[in-house]
């Protein structure tokens, strides 16, 4: 298992350099010059002078990748050409961090939720007008945009109810019941297609379960079908969900974006939507990487836990890599 671990852990880092040179990157692909956006149209050829030098702009390209990748390694990601008089990019993403992941994690265990009760109906029902019940709804679900779904949420819950709030945020720690209603909304609209592929997955999988002999000795020994289900079944039947749950939750943290925008929440979604409007580059690297990250170490729990639920993985890993057949 540590062999195994630590092949992740090293693919991780790799990938993670990777992911800086395209952060880094992204200043050469922005249109005008870094200097101009910072000091404004009017400024005085000795002011973009003096900026380049500043920002190390006149240095070649290696030289300014080495000096912004040391920074960030230390938590450094410059200072914002924009906000609130340039301020630290690193203090502008703490104070919204928090509202971005709380928002992916309350619509993940959403998704959860309406997987495991969904997805549990269509297995036990299988091909019955239950499991096409679900299976009409979780098309309907992978096809309907989020942001589609939300809108709609909006006009029915809070416009025409007047049941739950439209747009803001309150953080979970000043008032845990309003940040319930302001969160459930954009919550659910962000679950919804990660619900409805978590369902069919979790579907597919529960039918091969209950259909192994090991479902049908237990069966034959006078089981109950409710502890077969909930005791052996369901436990099995998770293991390929695992990787797809890791996988949906990355989705979800780059779906906020638009989530956040449409009900206006001032959270990582919208800093980055600002920041692209105003060119703010600091910002934008200091996000996207920080997004990067978050997704690599969700992928490499994803993976260290599948190897640990699902020993197979760890043996055809270990024959992998030493070149003998699998």
């Amino acid at each position: 298992m540590i062999g195994f671990v630590t092949r992740r852990v090293f693919s991780a880092l790799l990938v993670l350099v990777v992911l800086s040179v395209v952060t880094f990157g992204l200043q050469h692909l922005m249109r005008g010059d870094p200097a101009v956006t910072v000091a404004g149209e009017g400024a005085s050829p000795q002011q973009l002078a003096a900026i380049r030098e500043e920002l190390g702009l006149n240095d070649p390209i290696h030289v300014q990748y080495l000096n912004w990748a040391g920074r960030a390694i230390r938590g450094d990601l410059g200072n914002s050409w924009n906000f609130r008089a340039k301020e630290p990019v690193r203090t502008l993403i703490v104070e919204r961090l928090s509202t971005t992941v709380s928002l992916a994690l309350f619509a993940i265990f959403l998704a959860i939720i309406i997987a495991l009760t969904l997805g549990t109906i269509a297995a036990v029902y299988e091909d019955q007008w239950p499991d096409r019940v679900v299976n009409a709804i979780t098309s309907v679900g992978m096809a309907m945009p989020n942001f589609w779904f939300g809108l709609l949420l909006i006009y029915v819950f809070s416009l025409s109810l007047h049941w739950l709030p439209p747009i803001g945020n309150i953080e979970l720690t000043d008032d845990v019941l309003g940040w319930v209603r302001h969160t459930i909304l954009p919550a659910t609209a962000l679950a919804i297609t990660s619900s409805a592929q978590l369902t069919r997955q979790l579907r597919v999988s529960l039918v091969n379960v209950l259909h192994s002999d090991f479902i049908r000795a237990a069966y034959a020994r006078g089981i109950s079908s409710f502890a077969i289900l909930m005791k052996h079944a369901l436990k099995n039947a998770a293991i390929p969900v695992v990787t797809l749950l890791g996988l949906q939750l990355i989705q979800l943290l780059g779906g906020a974006v638009i989530i956040e925008a449409l009900f206006v929440i001032p959270g990582l979604g919208t800093l980055l939507l600002s920041a692209t409007t105003t060119q703010d580059l600091p910002v934008i690297q200091g996000v996207v990487l920080v997004f990067g990250v978050i997704a690599l170490l969700l992928n490499l729990i994803v993976d260290t836990s599948y190897g640990y639920l699902n020993p197979r993985v760890r043996t055809a890993d270990v024959r992998a890599g030493s070149g003998s057949p699998a």
